[in-house]
């Protein structure tokens, strides 16, 4: 299911307990003047790096000056939830020990796994792999931000501070899917005037359809019921103490800062995941309900009880709020 903070089989091991992170707000105007810092780094223009230009997405990795092994960093995606079309896609980046990392420029490239073509003679298709979209003609470069995920000290968690492996940052592309289907997504770390590349993980375009989706009604779990469609809220499920990729306790410090900026405006929810916080426990209904395969998730809901956006992984306090806003000004 790709490196994203994925639950072991079908929603399995995960459950949720609410927990309002600031007050319930009335139905006054939206009148906050918070002017968050925008934090980090924004993406370097394409031309910093390599040209797809006609070339495969294989030709395009090797035209590097070397693999990014040898630089000795991995690259995580964190989310695994693609729609056709514009999709925001996070990426972790930390040391072969799990130190985060910060300091270098990203860029990504797409290219489309074939069909599996009819088998002479044979009843079926013969199968395809990931390695056969390596000779697809890659698309990109997409270069992608660096968002923080830095907090006022009174907002930052002991766990997310005392942790030497806890995110810090978050690398941010967008990526334009042109179709459904299979696709092998290529990165390319340039640090200084050397350039490194890797493969990531295939990402299948569309599999997630029964996901709650941009201007549907949200579904209508118990933990929200007293605010769904009378209130804006920021829905988060996250869980800090399970999340493989440490981006879940830094994600929950920042919608804990951008809670207390928006007090009595808006309604804060967290979701754990586990039933009793304990994965042996399966998953609870509401995880289920909004059919998550990963987290951290956030929800920005207006008071219509309508969802204006959503961010599946790790999200910096400027992005997030962004997305609050929209929810209360609709």
């Amino acid at each position: 299911m790709g490196a994203a903070t994925a639950y072991k089989g079908l929603f399995s091991i995960i459950a949720v307990c609410a927990l309002a992170l600031v007050g319930c707000g009335g139905d006054s105007d939206f009148t906050s003047a918070y002017k968050p810092p925008e934090s980090g780094r924004p993406a370097q223009p394409a031309s910093a790096f390599p040209q797809a230009s006609g070339s495969t997405l294989r030709e395009v990795l090797q035209s590097t000056d070397a693999p990014l092994i040898s630089l000795g960093l991995r690259i995580e995606p964190t989310a695994m939830v693609f729609d056709k079309g514009r999709n925001r896609y996070p990426i972790q980046i930390t040391t072969k020990e799990g130190a985060p990392v910060d300091d270098v420029d990203l860029a990504l490239y797409l290219a489309k796994v074939p069909k599996p073509k009819p088998r002479k003679g044979r009843a079926g298709k013969a199968p395809t792999s990931p390695a056969q979209g390596l000779d697809s003609v890659a698309q990109g470069p997409f270069p992608a931000r660096m968002e923080t995920l830095a907090t006022d000290p009174q907002f930052t968690a002991r766990s997310t501070a005392e942790d030497p492996h806890s995110a810090t940052a978050v690398y941010v592309g967008e990526l334009n899917f042109p179709a459904e289907g299979e696709w092998v997504v290529g990165a390319v770390v340039k640090k200084g005037e050397e350039t490194f590349s890797t493969v990531l993980p295939q990402v299948t375009v569309g599999e997630f359809q029964r996901f709650p989706k941009v201007g549907q009604r949200a579904p209508a779990i118990p933990d929200i019921a007293s605010a769904l469609g009378k209130e804006p809220i920021l829905l988060v499920f996250a869980s800090p103490k399970f999340s493989s990729n440490r981006t879940a306790g830094p994600t929950l410090d920042v919608a804990k800062q951008v809670a207390g900026h928006f007090q009595g405006q808006a309604a804060f929810i967290n979701v754990e995941i586990y039933n009793d916080n304990d994965p042996s426990k399966g998953v609870r209904p509401q995880v289920r309900a909004y059919r998550l395969p990963t987290e951290p998730w956030l929800f920005g809901i207006d008071r219509q009880g309508r969802i204006v956006g959503e961010v599946e992984g790790a999200i910096g306090v400027a992005e997030l709020t962004r997305l609050v806003e929209r929810a209360i000004e609709k």
